[in-house]
């Protein structure tokens, strides 16, 4: 009988101050950035993360509050998705974030949007060693969406997914750990909320995903 398989992207360790990349220079070993408590960019904090995780850009590169000059490919983004825009994204799609990133890019980097049979997507960037940028819906007329970073998964004795491991910005940075949330995959099987996030103990569904290579 097998067990449990976990997976998690080959780009992490656990340093003396948490979770961090581990190819990299000291002074970009750290890329968890948390959302601000008052503001809704939740989307925007996951994709600098997910940027750092695949060296798209660097920690030093954004500097302190991320103060950098605007006519360098970071400054085009952090002024884009902060300051030009405003730290309120909420009802931007990932298609947003695409957008904006093509506009300041001078990378080669290539992102791909998907909203179709996406527990299999998951998995199948994961083991390509590939983070993926996901967004959540929460049970609630009024109940708003997410996004948080997928960087390991689960799979019981039959192969099927049942936990994806995740850093997201809501919450704090992980110290002993590499992710500071899980979803629970199909908890509600019948349900369109069949999902579960732990860190807000809410029901969710996954409606959208997003990766970069």
């Amino acid at each position: 009988m097998k067990d449990n398989k976990t997976l998690f992207i080959s780009k992490l360790n656990i340093g003396n101050s948490g979770v961090e990349l581990n190819y990299v220079d000291e002074d970009d070993k750290d890329f968890f950035v948390q959302q601000g408590s008052l503001d809704g960019a939740c989307a925007v904090y996951s994709f600098f993360m997910l940027l750092m995780i695949q060296g798209i850009i660097r920690r030093s590169d954004i500097g302190i509050y991320m103060k950098v000059k605007r006519n360098t490919f970071v400054g085009k983004l952090v002024h884009h998705f902060f300051n030009d825009n405003g730290m309120h994204w909420e009802g931007n799609y990932f298609s947003d974030l695409k957008k904006g990133f093509e506009k300041a890019s001078t990378s080669r980097a290539v992102i791909t949007i998907d909203s179709l049979n996406l527990y299999k997507k998951i998995v199948d960037y994961l083991n390509r060693d590939l983070p993926v940028l996901v967004s959540i819906q929460f049970k609630g007329k009024d109940a708003g969406a997410h996004a948080i970073v997928v960087i390991g998964y689960e799979l019981d004795k039959k192969g099927e997914l049942t936990k994806l491991f995740c850093l997201d910005p809501g919450g704090k940075k992980p110290n002993y750990a590499y992710q500071n949330n899980v979803l629970l995959i199909k908890e509600y099987p019948t349900a369109k909320y069949r999902d579960y996030d732990i860190l807000s103990m809410s029901q969710i569904y996954i409606n959208e995903i997003m990766i970069v290579e």
